[in-house]
């Protein structure tokens, strides 16, 4: 199974505490045996928004989650001559909104579930994955999202991934869009009460979680500050273009303050004409989608390309401080 840390039939694996650091974990205590499947055509998130009992859904401090357990597996097709699923998935840092929804902060890489069939049958198997520099806040949600599997002949629902249970009290919300729950994307979940998504996840706080990530300090130099992620970052992704040569990318601000940004969008490739520009003011620990108005030429560019552009936008941190600029391809759509 690519990418999994270890898998243990039947409870989860134990990671015992570094001596004086700050161990714990929040979300499914993985009780419940995985008896609920929940099959989509397209990308789908599931999150926790209540857990039986009162569980903490949400990261309960700043640091880094080192692992995520799930509880179930994939179910096959059951048809002669069927291929395997479709089963990678990848878990996400959710930013809560003040509006109920939420923003896609940080994905992991993938992962693959196993099928039932590959574990003998056990339903209730409970795999363990090590997601790289997965960084949270207090407060954010941590997210299940897999890739749908559409077959049209063997999976056409989607694959049926057997990883809920039934538990009074607990709630999973779920969003299902194709690519539509990328870094970024904001959206709001439908709950489903009585479901409980089983998945659990291990938080590792200062001496214990990665200099990287918010008040982690696991690889720092003795006496010097410890090397954050950069200000401000962009992942790779497709931003529409409306009536008003309007496109807003979708641009993370690490903080800890505000992000001041002067922001330059131009064509891919040598001499690449300039498409745009904008300045913004962005809140720390989220993610923005920032205007800029294209000028005409840019637009008319774009439509000679079948209507998509490759581009490069180039955010630059109004402090000039090492790592505060970065750019980004990203392709443009009229």
């Amino acid at each position: 199974m690519a990418a999994a840390l270890a898998t243990v039939a039947g409870g989860a694996l134990a990671l015992p505490p570094a001596a004086g650091a700050a161990v714990m974990s929040f979300g499914s205590p993985l009780a419940a045996p995985a008896t609920v499947a929940e099959t989509h055509p397209v990308d789908t998130a599931f999150w926790a928004t209540a857990l039986s009992g009162g569980a903490p859904v949400g990261a309960p401090a700043d640091g880094q989650v080192t692992a995520v357990r799930v509880k179930g597996t994939a179910q096959p097709s059951g048809q002669p001559g069927a291929p395997r699923p479709l089963t990678q998935v990848h878990f996400q840092v959710l930013a809560p909104q003040a509006d109920g929804s939420v923003v896609v902060a940080v994905t992991s890489q993938g992962f693959d579930l196993p099928v039932s069939a590959e574990v003998g049958g056990d339903t209730n198997h409970v795999s363990t994955f090590a997601p790289t520099n997965f960084c949270v806040h207090r407060g954010d949600l941590i997210d299940l999202n897999d890739e749908g599997g559409f077959d049209a002949t063997f999976f056409p629902s989607g694959v049926p991934f057997q990883v809920f249970g039934s538990v009074a009290g607990s709630t999973t919300a779920q969003f299902s869009k194709g690519d539509g729950t990328v870094n970024g994307s904001r959206f709001s979940g439908s709950p489903k009460s009585g479901e409980e998504l089983l998945m659990q996840m291990t938080l590792a706080t200062g001496p214990d979680a990665s200099a990287l990530c918010p008040g982690g300090t696991r690889g720092a130099a003795p006496g010097r500050t410890p090397r954050r992620l950069a200000p401000v970052r962009v992942s790779r992704q497709t931003a529409a273009v409306n009536r008003r040569r309007v496109t807003r990318p979708a641009i993370f601000c690490a903080g800890p303050g505000r992000c001041r940004i002067a922001l330059t969008l131009s064509a891919a490739g040598p001499g690449g004409s300039r498409l745009g520009a904008a300045r913004a003011s962005l809140r720390p620990q989220r993610t923005t989608h920032v205007p800029i108005r294209l000028s005409r030429a840019g637009v008319r560019q774009i439509k000679a390309h079948h209507k998509r552009l490759t581009a490069v936008l180039e955010v630059a941190l109004g402090s000039g401080a090492p790592g505060s600029a970065v750019s980004q391809t990203i392709t443009l759509v009229a």
